[in-house]
């Protein structure tokens, strides 16, 4: 459920109430008000992780704040919510102050975990990006809009007259809805207003105009009406944004909180209870704004001074990243240094690092010269809030002090370990790769994090390099380290890199057994760490169970994941996900959705000046098209792929993200579809050859495929079929799926034909398997998949009707649903009747498959 309202309409009211009728009804319940701290990864899953230990008594509950508190996250959580028995109900308050992708992703995944007796309830100002027009189309989702929220005329007469005891006219209640437009906070205002007054009628006629006026003009007269100590009250305390008797006593050095916030709630002043007990409280969002202006204007001297005990009493009360917050905001940065001395590295490996880069960038870098600690911790904070070039020119800056001054000696290891991380994240790799690999052998504390981390970026860097033998030792080392200590990042970095050599190696249940291994390793807690590492196991988890046909499985992990690795990831990391996440797209028929994906990617490497990302799209963009059968349109997005120099700096260098979107590849590939096979066929040849001989054996596989392509195509058929024999009898054992049928029908062709001289060429019984297998996944069933793609276009033709054959041109011609039922005029719902029927007859998945099989048959151009 989504409660969307402007502020001051009461959702948060209307939340309230929902909550007492669920609890009434024996509905567990949980709430959650969010701020824009939340827009983080560890704190947000370690809250929500929190709630749901509220509904499960048997957990322990975690604590309200903790910059380094951990609690179960990624797959692990949304399993355990899926498989929530008992009825329950999770509130989530204040939703619009979220707006980080990686948050929102994992929103949109616990949506798509709820169990049937489960329900999240948003409030929110705003719409929230979390995919509402599918669940809207599915019947999941129920909307309270604010004209749903606003009072009616009878509302208002039985709100303020009969609960309220206001004795008004008709005329008055009319004149305060025209006024009011039903607005609840500005009604609440009112009513506390005319309970003091005896003639209400001057009072209602005095005021008018927008929201924003009418809730000062209103919040000036009920605070004027006050007595001075409620009032003052309000005022000094405004600068929490949670409040308890203890805090507002400390606040202000006094013992009677407990008797104002009462009298308070009896008024009716805004305060929004927190708790069951009424032990916790927030003012209304509107009204607090409005409170600590008047703070401002009435008592300036007292603002400082208000933060600084508000920051005391957060940090004697294990609230250090709220204690930080109230020290900047009473300008008391020496404070703020002092704590942030204390726990800055708990917060940066509790995932904070935007958050660390703000309040290092807020406190004069000459008040920080002297604290190498800080400063360091500044430069990881930059690095993993994705502000790589700012941390590169301080990191200049910090070591030609360094060079110069001991008190800096202790921060030797960061330094060493920043720079080629930095070039890394920026795709500098060749630098990286020198640079990285000089620094790691002057490390001297081998049992620390700049370590770890760099220790398996190198070995990252040295597979791409193709050095194996020197990416294994020093992933020994590096797993040794994280076997050694509490955080299992170094094991899991290490299970990744292995991985992602096997992968290459064509060893693809292995990587699946290793990713799978690293993504667990780390679902009990949640690091800064943690974090990029689960995303990094759970991305490349995705792409072999992509392979393996898991679209559903891929796709939900890439969707959970990618938002975090392009918050803290590297490059190739990014490209991988973001162009199997376009591919499952393309695949499942979602045309726009699949380029879409890919013009972020797009936009995402110019912004970052990643060239080779921009190229790998063009790439990408390319080999779709020839699937849709615009091979004029493919040749000219591989001819803008084609970056000057791009490509040489790339050759040599065994990236993931290249392995097999390569452009040399890609320019093989357009050749058959053009007609060239002739002139690809030896080229295929020694590219395969070539990658055999650098143990490449995915991009080997590959290679075969395309081979058998290019030589079905030039007419050497038995050349042909032996090609795919082989490919098929390496990849067997080990289950590769999309390899194939991503290369299209054409594929299937050449396995039918293979199934039909399977005696002649000795097809073994396991390879006939493998075979029935993959024409399976092409979108025919098992028993069919020996006649489907035989059929003739005469008999399709005939079993096609004449609106089918209308819609299917279309389709051939990449209109989208809505843009068909335009041209023919007829509804939406009248083309999803007619694809559904298509695909049938066609023996399709998807719209994609639909057309590329019409193609073949000669059904369409």
């Amino acid at each position: 459920m989504v409660i969307r309202a402007p502020a001051g309409f009461g959702k948060t009211t209307v939340m309230l109430q929902m909550r007492e009728a669920m609890t009434v009804a024996g509905i567990r319940s949980a709430w959650l008000t969010l701020d824009d701290l939340d827009n983080n990864v560890p704190r947000f899953a370690s809250f929500i992780g929190s709630l749901f230990e509220q509904l499960t008594p048997s957990h322990t509950l975690a604590p309200h704040e903790s910059p380094g508190g951990q609690t179960e996250a990624g797959f692990g959580l949304l399993e355990r919510i899926a498989n929530s028995s008992e009825p329950f109900a999770v509130f989530l308050d204040d939703f619009e102050t979220i707006h980080d992708p990686a948050v929102l992703a994992i929103t949109r995944e616990i949506i798509d975990s709820l169990p049937p007796d489960g329900q999240l309830i948003i409030g929110s100002r705003v719409i929230p990006d979390l995919g509402l027009a599918r669940l809207r189309a599915l019947g999941q989702l129920f909307e309270i809009e604010p004209r749903q929220l606003r009072f009616s005329r009878e509302e208002i007469a039985e709100y303020l007259v009969e609960k309220r005891g206001l004795k008004l006219q008709q005329c008055d209640l009319k004149h305060l809805y025209n006024a009011t437009e039903g607005w609840a906070a500005a009604l609440s205002l009112v009513s506390v207003s005319l309970a003091r007054r005896e003639d209400p009628r001057p009072f209602i006629a005095g005021f008018s105009g927008s929201n924003a006026a009418l809730m000062d003009y209103l919040s000036a007269d009920v605070l004027s009406g006050l007595a001075e100590a409620p009032r003052v009250f309000l005022l000094e305390t405004s600068v929490l944004s949670e409040l308890s008797a203890p805090s507002c006593d400390w606040l202000r050095d006094r013992s009677d909180s407990t008797e104002l916030l009462a009298e308070l709630e009896r008024a009716q002043m805004f305060l929004i209870p927190l708790d069951a007990q009424r032990q916790l409280y927030r003012y209304h969002s509107l009204f607090a704004q409005f409170l600590r202006e008047q703070l401002r204007r009435t008592f300036p001297d007292r603002v400082a001074s208000l933060h600084r005990a508000a920051s005391q009493w957060c940090l004697d009360h294990q609230r250090p990243i709220a204690a930080i917050e109230h020290a900047l905001a009473g300008d008391d940065a020496q404070s703020a240094i002092a704590i942030l001395s204390q726990f800055a590295q708990t917060i940066l490996h509790a995932g904070r690092a935007r958050l660390l880069a703000r309040w290092l960038q807020a406190i004069p870098a000459s008040m920080l010269a002297d604290i190498s600690q800080l400063r360091a911790i500044h430069l990881w904070a930059l690095f993993f809030s994705q502000q790589p070039e700012q941390a590169l020119s301080d990191l200049d800056a910090l070591e030609a002090e360094v060079d110069h001054e001991v008190r800096h000696r202790s921060i030797h290891d960061d330094l060493l370990a920043l720079r080629p991380l930095l070039l890394l994240r920026m795709d500098r790799f060749e630098e990286a790769f020198d640079i990285g690999v000089r620094n790691v052998a002057l490390l001297i504390d081998r049992n620390a994090f700049p370590f770890s981390i760099l220790a398996n970026s190198i070995a990252t860097m040295q597979v791409v390099e193709g050095k194996q033998n020197a990416a294994t030792r020093m992933l020994e080392e590096a797993s040794a380290v994280g076997a050694g200590t509490a955080n299992p990042v170094g094991t899991v970095y290490s299970a990744c890199c292995e991985g992602v050599v096997d992968l290459m190696q064509g060893r693809l249940r292995q990587a699946a057994a290793r990713f799978r291994f690293a993504e667990r390793s780390l679902e009990p807690a949640l690091s800064v760490e943690d974090v990029s590492g689960n995303a990094v196991a759970g991305l490349f988890y995705a792409v072999v169970a992509y392979e393996l046909n898991q679209w559903e499985d891929a796709g939900r992990r890439l969707r959970l994941h990618l938002p975090a690795i392009k918050e803290q990831g590297f490059p190739d990391q990014v490209i991988v996900g973001s162009l199997a996440l376009a591919r499952i797209a393309f695949y499942q028929g979602d045309i726009d959705g699949a380029w879409t994906l890919l013009t972020e990617l797009e936009y995402f490497g110019r912004r970052e000046q990643w060239p080779r990302a921009v190229a790998t799209v063009r790439i990408a963009r390319s080999r779709l098209l020839q699937l849709r059968g615009d091979v004029a349109a493919a040749s000219r997005e591989l001819e803008q792929a084609d970056v000057p120099f791009l490509w040489e700096r790339l050759e040599g260098f065994s990236m993931m993200s290249h392995d097999l979107d390569s452009l040399q590849i890609a320019r093989l590939r357009l050749m058959v579809y053009e007609g060239r096979a002739d002139r690809a066929v030896p080229l295929l040849r020694d590219a395969r050859d070539r990658a055999r001989q650098a143990h490449r054996y995915r991009r080997v596989l590959q290679l075969r495929i395309l081979l058998s392509m290019a030589l079905h195509a030039a007419n050497m058929q038995e050349a042909a079929l032996e090609e795919l024999h082989r490919a098929l009898s390496d990849a067997g054992a080990e289950g590769f799926i999309r390899l194939f049928v991503d290369e299209g029908d054409r594929v299937a062709v050449l396995l039918q034909q293979l199934t039909r001289a399977s005696d002649q060429l000795d097809v073994a019984l396991p390879t006939r398997g493998y075979i029935v297998k993959l024409l399976a996944a092409f979108g025919q069933s098992r028993e069919e998949s020996g006649q489907a793609l035989a059929l003739s276009g005469a008999g399709m033709a005939e079993a096609l009707t004449r609106k089918e054959f209308q819609v299917l041109k279309l389709l051939g011609e990449g209109l989208s649903n809505d843009a068909m039922a335009t041209e023919l005029q007829v509804l939406d719902t009248t083309v999803r009747t007619h694809l559904r029927s298509i695909n049938a007859k066609l023996g399709a998945n998807n719209r994609t498959q639909a057309v590329s099989i019409a193609r073949r048959l000669g059904l369409i151009s």
